[in-house]
């Protein structure tokens, strides 16, 4: 029989192209899918080219107002052209830049858009209080704390979860995603705890201080309601007697399973199921976020990086729609291709930095020279400790530690910081939150030891000085000391004006240190003023430094 296989035809290729008159041009800024950067809603985005060709037109196609809008350049020099995007929404946008030699055909620059992501207005100054409520008495009693809050600096109060807690009393062992816990009420009150805390939330408000609501994706309590009544809802596991999997984590290279948490099955093979799911929990963070964005705060993802991403693209999608202005900050624990990659994906706005993780002089410096190094795509929150890590005496041995360490946070890197509540008094151990229903307090009580007026006058040093929340402005000067971390801050547009940063992270012996000025602008026996203490010197190249003792010095 012969063989009947037919050739298919070799298709001509048709249309004009998009670039058969190119043009070359050069950028300022990243393009392509892969790359973003960061900007702040309320700032305007300048996009700068460069190129060879002579009678150009050009002009920069966003689609920042929703829809492909056009914005043209404007020749600054002879062969520069700049153009200016105002950015007033929220959220990721791409641009891309296109030319003409006569002003009527127009042709697409040959690089690939260049995308960028908006954030709040909030997230350019965060300054960090953790609150956390079952240590803190009533509602009430967290009105108080606001006002002591906003006295030494601090702008956005971090709430752990306040729902309603299961048997084992952690705020993140949830029973109910939609009500307060009952301890949490005002004995005498009359009116519901949603009510009570609306009071709380207007109040801060009121004073300037942006919410950040804890939430919880990832799991709810044994005995919660979605697991007692939906039990379809939760992971299964033949293995338990229950058939209820729990949530778990790494110990070192042992996988541990907390007995009272249970994971939410984001992935039901139902599809209806499945929506139901995924809608419940998108109306749970849509409900809190509610509350934070009133107060033009934020919410906060717990252990995001084990979040189903799927169910991550739909829910931030709804809250970037639902709340365009409302910052998102996220616990975020993987490698950095994957954080560049979920930063920009589910328009990430806040990262968590974790210092305690790397407490040395050496760890430290990298962490500082990595954060600046990707300044422009991810911001990070620098707290000296959380919730969850050890306090300052049990991590650093001595309560002075607070010095140094939020020294290194405000001035070293980006000047976005945070304290736990009680080290403000001295208090150095972490607070027990799970299985407390105590009040520990501090506002009462005389204070162990008062580091309220440091962080009053650090915070505003943050404020005064825009040098402090700038990216890959610092140099390190301490020649690789294994206890001290010295740097030179300093304004890109004006190196004359900087400060040395020094801080003695041995929390028991003195150092002494010999500065390396060679890539700066600092002079020998310059006059400096020490900005923490109001005090004036000169600089020397030899310095010695007590047991925590931190420097901040301005040139004069």
């Amino acid at each position: 029989m012969k063989d009947s296989f037919k050739r298919r035809p070799i298709p001509q290729l048709t249309g004009k192209g998009h670039y058969n008159k190119p043009a070359v041009i050069h950028h300022t800024y990243p393009v392509g899918g892969q790359d973003f950067f960061r900007k702040t809603l309320g700032d305007i985005l300048e996009v700068v080219v460069k190129t060879d060709s002579e009678d150009i037109h050009l002009k920069v196609t966003h689609n920042i107002f929703g829809k492909m809008s056009d914005i043209p350049f404007h020749k600054y020099g002879p062969n520069e052209f700049h153009a200016k995007i105002p950015l007033n929404k929220c959220g990721i946008y791409h641009f891309r830049v296109k030319y003409s030699f006569n002003g009527r055909k127009w042709h697409w620059d040959k690089s690939p858009s260049s995308y960028f992501l908006v954030a709040p207005a909030i997230i350019n100054s965060v300054k960090m209080y953790t609150l956390i409520p079952n240590a803190s008495g009533d509602i009430n009693t967290w009105k108080k704390y606001l006002h002591h809050i906003k006295e030494i600096g601090f702008n956005v109060v971090h709430l752990l979860p306040i729902t309603e807690m299961g048997s084992q009393k952690s705020p993140y062992e949830i029973h109910d995603l939609f009500k307060i816990d009952p301890q949490y009420g005002i004995k005498g009150d009359n009116r519901d705890t949603l009510e009570q805390f609306e009071d709380f939330m207007k109040e801060a408000k009121s004073l300037g201080i942006g919410l950040c609501i804890d939430l919880v994706l990832n799991h709810v309590g044994v005995k919660s309601r979605i697991a007692t009544n939906l039990p379809d809802w939760i992971v299964p596991d033949a293995k338990r007697p229950d058939g209820l999997k729990r949530a778990g984590y790494w110990d070192n290279n042992e996988w541990k399973e907390w007995e009272d948490l249970v994971l939410i099955n984001y992935d039901h093979p139902i599809p209806s199921t499945r929506k139901k799911i995924w809608e419940h929990m998108k109306d749970y963070v849509l409900f809190w976020g509610n509350y934070a964005d009133y107060t033009k705060g934020m919410i906060r993802f717990d252990n995001l990086h084990s979040t189903n991403h799927h169910f991550l693209f739909y829910l931030t999608h709804a809250i970037n729609e639902e709340f365009p202005e409302l910052g998102i900050f996220a616990e975020l624990f993987t490698d950095l291709k994957k954080i560049l990659d979920m930063t920009k994906i589910f328009k990430l706005n806040l990262l968590l930095c974790t210092p305690w993780v790397v407490p040395y002089a050496e760890q430290t410096r990298k962490l500082l020279e990595n954060n600046h190094k990707f300044f422009d795509k991810i911001l990070y929150l620098h707290p000296i400790t959380s919730h969850d890590s050890p306090g300052i005496i049990q991590q650093y041995g001595k309560i002075e530690a607070i010095i140094p360490r939020y020294v290194i946070a405000a001035f070293l890197d980006n000047g976005h910081v945070g304290i736990t509540q009680g080290v403000e008094f001295g208090y150095g151990v972490k607070i027990n939150f799970v299985n407390r229903t105590g009040e520990i307090p501090f506002l009462e009580t005389s204070p162990i030891k008062d580091f309220c007026p440091f962080f009053k006058k650090a915070n505003s040093l943050i404020e005064e000085y825009p040098i402090f929340k700038m990216g890959e402005n610092l140099k390190f000067i301490d020649n690789g000391h294994p206890a001290v971390i010295a740097g030179w801050r300093y304004n890109p547009d004006n190196p004359n004006e900087g400060f040395i940063i020094l801080a003695n992270l041995d929390s028991s012996g003195t150092q002494t240190i010999d500065l390396n000025f060679s890539e700066t602008k600092i002079n020998k026996n310059q006059k400096v003023i020490n900005l923490l203490n109001e005090k004036s010197e000169l600089v020397q190249e030899k310095i010695t430094l007590e047991p925590c003792e931190a420097r901040l010095l301005k040139l004069y």
